[in-house]
């Protein structure tokens, strides 16, 4: 029997496993530079993770896409409601809605679920 690994379409669909593959023979602190990169930062692009050596980040795009939502269109009504459209890589539509308190205390999120749903 053969057994065929998922091949990851984007490089936030790594494992813990993938991300050892992918750091093997690095210091131990890139894994944490790499996830902060993917999931906590605000960087566009795999090439603006900074804190990642070039070669690194070279052979870390050989693995999977970076990949984020683009916006499609984005909508802020008079009581400061704002509603977005994004596309994901492969097509699909994302809608988000931010609902802001009366009290300005805090925001609701309202995020679509339907995206790969079939």
């Amino acid at each position: 029997m053969t057994v065929v690994a998922s091949v990851p379409r984007a490089l936030s669909e790594l494992n813990e496993a993938d991300l050892a593959v992918a750091l093997q023979g690095e210091p131990a602190y890139r894994r944490a530079q790499l996830w902060e990169g993917l999931f906590r930062s605000t960087a566009p692009s795999l090439e603006r993770i900074h804190p990642l050596p070039r070669r690194l980040r070279a052979s870390i795009a050989m693995l999977a896409p970076f990949t984020s939502l683009a916006v499609q269109r984005e909508e802020v009504s008079l009581d400061g409601t704002r509603k977005a459209l994004f596309a994901t890589a492969d097509g699909a539509a994302v809608e988000a809605v931010c609902l802001p308190s009366e009290r300005g205390a805090a925001t609701t999120v309202c995020v679509s679920s339907q995206a790969g749903c079939g």
